[in-house]
Formats: C-alpha cells, sequence, structure tokens
C-alpha cells in the first residue's frame, strides 16, 4: 500500500513527443500536468494556481525561483506536487536533465521517494526523433505547434550519418540508465507511437498506472512534421549505415 500515490514523472528524452503526452494527460480533469519545471535559469512551465500567481506577483515569481535554487526538495514536493485538488499531479523531468551533474540534487529528490510514479516515454522510431531533433535546432526552433498554427517552412537536407549513429547510441544508453536509475519505483513505458495510435491501449494504460478514471484523452497539438523520411536525401544510405550498425529496431 503507498500513502502518497499521487506524484508523477515523466522521463524522457527530447523530441520524443512529451509535449504532447503533456497535453493528452492534462485533457483528464483528474491530472495536473506541469511541462518542464526545473530549468536553472528560472522556474519553467507550472500550471494550475501558480500560473496565475506568477502572472499577477512578481514577488511571488522572485519567492519561486530562490526556493528552486536553495531548496530543491521544498521546491518539487510544496510547489511541483501540489496537486491543487487533482488526483494526481506531475511534471517532465528529461534525460538530459537526469544525467546532467548541475541538476544532482533535483535528481537526488526524484530517486529518494519511490513513492513517485515514473513513466517512461521513448520514440520507437529513433531516426523520426533525430529528424525532428535536427530539424528544430537548425531550421525552425519550433518545439511545440498548436492546431491552429501555421507549419514552418521546412527544407530537405543531407543526414550526418556519424552524427545519427552517436545519437542512436546516446539515446539508447540514456534509456537504459534511466530504467536503472528509476528501477526502485513503479514504472511505465510507453511509446508516442503507441499514443498517437488511439486503437492502441497506451493512452488507457497510463491513465490505469496514475489511477485516474480513464477517459477518452485530447491534445490541441499538431505535428510539425509529417513524414520525417521525406526530408533527407541521402535516406536509403542513412538507412542502411544505421541498419549496419546493429539499429535497424529502432528505424
Amino acid at each position: 500500500m503507498y500513502l502518497r500515490d499521487s506524484k508523477f514523472v515523466i522521463c524522457c528524452a527530447a523530441r520524443t513527443g512529451s509535449t504532447y503526452l503533456v497535453h493528452l494527460l492534462r485533457s483528464n480533469p483528474e491530472i495536473l500536468c506541469h511541462g518542464e519545471v526545473i530549468d536553472l535559469s528560472g522556474v519553467g512551465a507550472l500550471v494550475g494556481s501558480y500560473a496565475l500567481q506568477r502572472r499577477e506577483s512578481a514577488e511571488f515569481e522572485l519567492l519561486l525561483q530562490k526556493k528552486l535554487i536553495e531548496n530543491p526538495e521544498r521546491f518539487i514536493f510544496d510547489n511541483i506536487f501540489d496537486s491543487q485538488t487533482r488526483k494526481v499531479v506531475g511534471f517532465k523531468f528529461k534525460t538530459d536533465e537526469l544525467f546532467d551533474p548541475r541538476y544532482a540534487r533535483y535528481k537526488d529528490v526524484l530517486a529518494t521517494d519511490t513513492d513517485i510514479k515514473v513513466i517512461h516515454l521513448v520514440r520507437k522510431k529513433l531516426l523520426d526523433q533525430y529528424i525532428s531533433h535536427q530539424v528544430v535546432l537548425k531550421q525552425t526552433g519550433v518545439t511545440l505547434l498548436h492546431s491552429d498554427a501555421a507549419v514552418p517552412q521546412i527544407h530537405p537536407f543531407s543526414c550526418d550519418i556519424e552524427h545519427a549513429l552517436a545519437y542512436f547510441e546516446d539515446v539508447i544508453q540514456r534509456e537504459r540508465l534511466a530504467a536503472e536509475f528509476y528501477a526502485k519505483h513503479r514504472n511505465i513505458s510507453v511509446s508516442y507511437e503507441g499514443l498517437q495510435d488511439e486503437s492502441q491501449d497506451d493512452r488507457e494504460a497510463i491513465q490505469r498506472f496514475l489511477g485516474v478514471t480513464v477517459l477518452p484523452l485530447e491534445s490541441s497539438t499538431k505535428k510539425i512534421i509529417r513524414d520525417s523520411r521525406e526530408l533527407l536525401t541521402n535516406l536509403e544510405e542513412t538507412l542502411s549505415a544505421l541498419s549496419d550498425a546493429g539499429f535497424s529496431d529502432r528505424i
């Protein structure tokens, strides 16, 4: 029996569809889901009552910033994990931060409290993840698009195969290390592809895992890239190199 059963964290790499997952979870009224809250440059995406307080009070914003830096444990439990009348509450803590020494104090808090449930989000098609990452970094800078927004223009490009191979190795290693880090927590693994397919069980499985009423989930976000593979001018060469390196099950 778990006495504190209301907290969860989304563990993921960049460009795995975590923003999409956050918006899906927010569509269930029993779930309060923040975005990337812990940022050493300032408090990130807190939602609910705190968002309103931050807009209305500069003093409150400064107090949050101070607490984030000086007392990570209090910030995480007093502010991030304040369920604000919801049944469960959670946030994103990406593997970029999980394995960054500058975030060690925050990581230690999450490691210590094994009542925190962990949603591991992966993208099965790592080549699509890599392409999405490159488009954001080198072309659009856009990480979120709502359904009523215009899609930015994206140009085809040649894949740096050596860079892609290193990217695959790094992402897969971090997935393994994250599973080891949270091994004592209750865990569930879902994929971006499974969340996209409403006929699959990932949406229902997450809600059951969190202990909330299973409802149809919706998101107002829109895909920025419709067909990643069409963007690569050296697609066949890239696929061959990745397959030869042993990544055929992730392309």
